[in-house]
């Protein structure tokens, strides 16, 4: 139990159990746990969390580009802003999430909140009291299945990416020498 802040003074923190942070998480410190991670206040960015249990934020979580979630069980927040979410069970929003990337392995409940901009990938499905706005921010939504939703597919899907790139690149460089052997 950290009584305060996750600030300088305590650091990361990589447990073999349960971790309750009673203030805030201060941005860029990361917490890992074979348990569940409760924070009580909210998380203010470039923070990984990552539980075997499941992760509760009473508060919000505002992210930026590095902050991440990695979870095998559920994930709830109340408010959420710009974080890549890799949940193994569902996702539960309190009030608000904006501009996230979720992929869940079963579904995403936000029966009075809405999801607006971003993308979710789950399999089981998405209850969410508004997806988008009307000022046409939309929120893409994807039944997948339970390999697709992992992270481990998405990391093969970029590296596939990356190999169809320089297999272009080289075609480019040595192609009409591949076309016509002679020259």
């Amino acid at each position: 139990v950290v009584s305060g802040n996750l600030d300088w003074n305590m650091g990361h923190i990589d447990f073999v159990g349960n971790v309750r942070v009673v203030g805030d998480v201060q941005r860029g410190f990361h917490i890992k746990a074979r348990g569940n991670i409760e924070v009580s206040g909210g998380l203010l960015g470039d923070n990984i969390l990552s539980s075997q249990g499941s992760i509760l934020v009473k508060g919000f979580h505002l992210g930026v580009d590095r902050s991440s979630v990695t979870v095998k069980g559920d994930y709830s927040v109340g408010i959420a802003h710009g974080v890549t979410a890799d949940v193994g069970g569902n996702i539960m929003i309190g009030r608000e999430a904006r501009d996230w990337v979720f992929r869940a392995g079963l579904g995403v409940f936000a029966a009075n909140a809405s999801i607006v901009g971003g993308s979710i990938w789950c399999t089981k499905g998405v209850e969410a009291k508004f997806l988008g706005n009307e000022a046409g921010v939309h929120t893409v939504v994807e039944l997948r299945n339970e390999l697709e939703v992992t992270r481990d597919y998405r990391v093969l899907q970029e590296s596939m990416k990356k190999h169809e790139a320089a297999v272009t690149a080289l075609e480019l460089h040595i192609g009409p020498y591949l076309k016509h052997r002679a020259r």
